[in-house]
């Protein structure tokens, strides 16, 4: 079991790191260059979420055989590589073909590739119940963009910015490559995979839509103050999310009282996160960054939207520890879903305001239908257990 000084350690590198992306980048980029390099470092969330299928991947199913968890790693690592090795590819050739965003995108798949591999074996720590290891491999693949594109943001471009992630991430890289054979295992286990695959998908829309949207219909420039906004919001992940592997290493461990005190620690760090980094933002943002604004009903609403996100993320890591993933996946497409359509109306007229009602209207969807379903759900059998 993992000490609590330990994990207050990692809680502190983790968000100390993250506030200095939230200060550095801004400051060193503007509203452009910043929404520029905020959609590459997106394109590092997405791809990374292959390295298990994201924190819902199916190999964290507990009602599966040992095996079965570990051959759903391997196909998840052969995934993961193939799909990032071919967002470089596709990335470098819209770059040659004119495109600018190509060639952050392709930075942003080799980035996400060199951490794949911190990504698997902390999955296979939290199978083990191995608290310290999941910890310290999640300090890596977490940490390791953050502190590369801090580097590379004195460039003053999005492009160095995302070139100093993958130079960072190359430096912690720990090479691992699929294993023969994992094809065949990959296409065996389709049916356990894609449930976890539309999970991550979905939530990936879930966090970006409305900035994909605003960028489009209001400019770089709207986007870039908007993402000002929400980055330090969504900035509280890192409080919460290393509590998410250790409910997920409580319950393959089958202790419930303390999954349950997890739980709870996890939803009140979230709330509580909102609202403290909200106030800081609305008094002290403009003054921290001068270039960028910070109406209280752009913060109101996203900060609202990213207590939501976290409270769909506890509940929607139970359905999943319950093999309910595909139950998951369904409830957050009904939300990105949901989060399009309103970004698109909303966005024309209210700009930035539009963008976090859309957000927190569609979390709070989410939460709902993952609530309801968890209610109809009993706890597994965790094999090896009594």
């Amino acid at each position: 079991m993992l000490s609590p000084l330990l994990y207050l350690g990692f809680v502190a590198v983790t968000a100390g790191l993250a506030v200095a992306q939230f200060y550095f980048l801004p400051r060193n980029l503007g509203p452009a260059q910043f929404a520029l390099a905020a959609l590459a470092l997106s394109v590092i969330q997405g791809a990374q979420q292959f390295g298990d299928l994201g924190a819902h991947n199916a190999s964290l199913r507990v009602s599966l055989p040992r095996e079965e968890r570990v051959r759903l790693r391997e196909s998840a690592l052969l995934l993961s590589t193939v799909v990032c090795l071919a967002g470089v590819v596709v990335g470098l050739g819209l770059g040659v073909a004119g495109v600018g965003f190509g060639y952050l995108a392709a930075c942003a798949c080799a980035t996400a590739w060199f951490l794949t591999p911190d990504k698997v074996h902390s999955s296979g720590a939290v199978q083990l119940g191995d608290e310290r290891a999941a910890t310290r491999h999640n300090l890596v693949w977490q940490n390791a963009p953050k502190v590369g594109s801090v580097v590379g943001s004195f460039g003053g471009t999005a492009l160095s910015t995302v070139l100093g992630a993958l130079a960072n991430a190359l430096l912690f890289y720990r090479p691992a490559l699929p294993r023969l054979g994992a094809g065949r295992l990959l296409l065996s286990q389709a049916h356990l995979i894609l449930p976890g695959l539309a999970l991550s998908v979905s939530a990936f829309l879930m966090m970006w839509t409305d900035t994909y949207a605003l960028s489009a219909v209001a400019g770089l420039a709207d986007a870039g103050q908007y993402q000002a906004v929400v980055r330090p919001l969504t900035g509280i992940t890192y409080l919460y999310l290393p509590v998410i592997s250790l409910i997920q290493a409580a319950h393959n461990a089958g202790l419930v009282r303390r999954e349950r005190r997890l739980m709870m620690m996890g939803a009140l760090m979230g709330v509580g996160g909102s609202l403290g980094v909200g106030l800081g933002l609305y008094l002290f943002g403009q003054s921290i960054w001068p270039a960028f604004t910070f109406p209280a009903d752009v913060v109101l609403a996203c900060g609202a939207a990213a207590a939501l996100a976290c409270a769909s993320a506890v509940v929607g890591g139970q359905l999943t520890l319950r093999g309910r993933q595909g139950v998951a996946a369904v409830n957050t497409l009904l939300g990105a879903g949901l989060l399009l359509v309103l970004s698109l109306v909303l966005i024309p007229g209210l700009g930035a305001v539009g963008a976090g009602l859309a957000s927190a209207s569609a979390w709070a969807l989410v939460v709902v239908c993952h609530s309801a379903a968890l209610l109809w759900t009993p706890r597994p059998h965790v094999p090896g257990l009594s």
